[in-house]
């Protein structure tokens, strides 16, 4: 996985943050898209965890809630189906946070939320994001949500 998405896109606030790390000029979305695209950012990684907890609990033979558990046996296939995109972002965000679900008002924290969109990117902020170039197909990144 890179940095853009299927459809050519960058993430603008991975590459605010990388231009202004490299001293670059970074561009300035206004501040409501920006609160927009971060709350988005950490819903999506909330409800990846949570579907990453679910299958794994469900792996080891364990309900991980009381829905589950008032499920019939081998609900399994009723768990929310993940690609394997969103499998190894799912692993990337469960490293990010510790291997715990965390509240999903948590995942909105500054310190904790630079993580998150690194990971969902699947990227460390060191990166460049992709840019796109006529003719070039974009690197997928992670499940094309964001």
């Amino acid at each position: 996985p890179g940095a853009g998405s299927e459809g050519g896109a960058c993430c603008v606030l991975r590459l605010a943050r990388w231009a202004e790390r490299h001293g670059l000029p970074a561009p300035q979305p206004a501040e409501e898209h920006v609160a927009f695209l971060e709350r988005e950012h950490a819903r999506y990684a909330h409800k990846l965890l949570r579907a990453w907890r679910r299958l794994s609990d469900a792996s080891r033979g364990r309900a991980a809630s009381p829905t589950a558990a008032q499920q019939q046996p081998g609900a399994l296939a009723a768990l929310p189906p993940l690609s394997a995109d969103e499998r190894e972002c799912a692993e990337r965000l469960w490293r990010v946070v510790g291997g715990a679900l965390p509240r999903a008002e948590d995942l909105k924290a500054p310190p904790l939320l630079e993580r998150v969109i690194d990971a969902l990117h699947g990227t460390a902020a060191s990166e460049p994001p992709a840019v796109s170039t006529q003719g070039a197909e974009m690197p997928r990144v992670g499940p094309n949500i964001i």
